[in-house]
């Protein structure tokens, strides 16, 4: 049974903003301009140093909003079997590109909700523009009119941030394949929305566990085909080798067999040539 907290004992800042949120001061700035914190063990926030503070704010507006409905978020605990799912952030969906570098923490930022975990991200989204490699980093063209800039050295297309923030709930279990997103609109919005997401999530909670029993039951079989296959293989594996073995050990005999006889033959002929030696004159 969940309790909704209290509002007297409300924090103003959710304790996992106020325990990690300082390792995204002075972070190692990605490709783009994406922040990566010197430590892992952080909220799963992935947002340029312009929109950190924001980002930070609206990720304890949401963890609070979810415990004051009486659900419980935090890192995942070490042991648990719940992993965090590769981040798209192109707001067309498309797959960032190889040579632009991402950032995941060490583990997911996760609500309870019931004995069901939702991960939850917070980034920034961004889209695809003309960029020019300056001092370093690089730096989103203003382009005018219809006109594109011809490609040149230090010209070229690349996956840049937005300036809007964009909430993501996911399943961390390996065998469920569930995710929705709320994306920031250009006059922002998301913290008007967390109420709303919250009870999403909780109107989705029986979903991710039927889904969560199928998936089990789906890889129990995968197990079971994986375990059937290997002990066919090894029992395979053992023939063959029972009867390279006994090829070898036939081999081996015919050698020994030809071996022999070579012998008895020398043997032989030194026998013959003693005896015929025996006749001749002195």
């Amino acid at each position: 049974v969940r309790r909704r907290r209290e509002s007297a004992a409300r924090p103003d800042v959710h304790p996992l903003i106020a325990e990690t949120g300082g390792y995204f001061e002075g972070a190692r700035e990605l490709d783009g301009g994406y922040l990566r914190p010197g430590k892992r063990l952080v909220v799963d926030v992935f947002v340029t140093e312009e929109l950190r503070e924001r980002a930070l704010k609206l990720a304890s507006e949401f963890y609070l909003a979810l415990e004051d409905r009486g659900y419980r978020v935090a890192i995942a605990p070490n042991g648990r079997e719940l992993f965090c799912k590769e981040l798209r952030t192109r707001e067309d969906g498309g797959t960032t590109r190889y040579y632009e570098k991402m950032w995941r923490p060490e583990r997911p930022t996760v609500a309870f909700i019931g004995t069901i975990a939702f991960g939850l991200s917070i980034f920034e989204l961004n889209a695809e523009s003309y960029t020019r490699y300056e001092a370093g980093k690089y730096v989103k063209m203003r382009v005018h009119g219809p006109n594109e800039p011809h490609y040149s050295l230090g010209i070229s297309k690349r996956g840049m941030p937005t300036g809007r923030l964009c909430i993501r709930a996911y399943s961390p279990y390996s065998v469920v394949t569930w995710e929705r997103e709320w994306r920031e609109t250009e006059d922002g919005g998301l913290s008007r929305k967390l109420g709303s997401i919250a009870e999403e999530l909780e109107q989705e909670a029986p979903t991710i566990v039927k889904l969560h029993e199928e998936g089990e039951k789906q890889a129990e079989v995968h197990r079971k085909e994986a375990e059937a296959e290997y002990k066919k293989w090894q029992r395979e594996y053992q023939e063959e080798r029972l009867a390279e073995a006994t090829k070898k050990s036939q081999e081996d005999l015919l050698s020994v067999i030809d071996a022999w006889g070579q012998a008895k033959r020398i043997e032989g002929f030194f026998k013959d040539a003693e005896r015929r030696s025996k006749k001749l004159p002195a």
